[in-house]
């Protein structure tokens, strides 16, 4: 026991003695490993968080240039349960060049820290029967029956954006999302006696916290084109919101006929909308109440 006392404690001293000398063999032997060793698990400035990006159509199954039933269907349930499934702490991206089709009634809950790139186009189009979207009591809205064309309920940190910054795709054009008025404003005055205000949100951010829109295009919403209820710490940026029927530079008769196409209407705290363009036959930028949620 004595014997092996010493020698530990011999051990210690020479130890002691070398890592005291910066010019020791030993001690650069160790300050070598550990810087390398550092540098190993250390991330590097820039590199990649290996977030997970899922393509719409390879990952998640979207089939794009299709605007038949079967694949209007198809791609709102293959959003809808591709983000329940895969989407927190994901980038979902809608690629360059593709456009794809879908009926309103994409909707999600309890989303975090999900990424939509829209790289390329979706374009939403009224189901003529609207009824294939089964009864969720999640998504009801006391206020408004036809669901949106994209809901998002009780979701955090989400983004909604176009092509990354310094990406050549950037440099064309921005991200697009037509949202198929025309089908739901009707023939001039006559639709809107029609249906009133029974017409779909473009998009839809009920009880979200941490949201941020940017580098995109809103086109041709059939009712509001962002509607937020009960959000917070909200920004949108960089965005276009056009809804009209003709490309006059007035609001004419035949224009103003697109009735209640709002671009935001917002209700909640800390919400900050800079550098966007909005021309729409309504408000440009509404603050409401919480209705919804009964919080005035």
């Amino acid at each position: 026991w004595m014997t092996m006392a010493m020698t530990r404690w011999l051990a210690e001293i020479l130890l002691l003695l070398f890592l005291g000398d910066p010019n020791c063999p030993l001690m650069g032997g160790i300050m070598a490993v550990a810087q390398s060793t550092a540098a190993a698990v250390a991330p590097r400035k820039g590199a990649s968080t290996d977030r997970p990006v899922l393509l719409f159509d390879e990952q998640l199954g979207g089939i794009p240039f299709d605007s038949s039933d079967a694949t209007l269907r198809h791609n709102t349930l293959a959003l809808s349960q591709g983000l329940m499934r895969q989407g927190s702490g994901a980038t979902v991206q809608f690629p360059r060049n593709l456009t794809f089709s879908l009926y309103n009634g994409v909707r999600v809950f309890g989303l975090h820290d999900c990424i939509l790139q829209i790289d390329g186009q979706l374009r939403f189009r009224r189901d003529a029967n609207e009824s294939f979207l089964p009864h969720d009591p999640r998504f009801l809205n006391p206020h408004h029956h036809v669901p949106a064309c994209f809901s998002c309920r009780n979701c955090s940190d989400i983004t909604l954006r176009g092509p990354s910054p310094g990406s050549s795709n950037q440099q064309q054009e921005r991200g697009g999302i037509h949202g198929g008025g025309p089908e739901w404003w009707g023939i001039p005055f006559v639709g809107y006696a029609q249906r009133l205000e029974n017409r779909p949100y473009l998009f839809l951010f009920n009880g979200t916290r941490g949201l941020r829109i940017h580098d995109l295009v809103f086109q041709d919403a059939p009712f509001y084109n962002l509607q937020m209820t009960n959000v917070e710490h909200v920004e949108i940026y960089h965005v276009s919101i056009v809804s009209r029927r003709t490309s006059s530079t007035t609001h004419t008769a035949w224009d103003l006929s697109a009735f209640n196409t709002d671009g935001i209407d917002v209700a909640g705290r800390h919400v900050h909308v800079h550098d966007v363009d909005i021309w729409t036959q309504d408000d440009c930028i509404a603050i409401k109440d919480n209705l919804w949620s009964h919080d005035k």
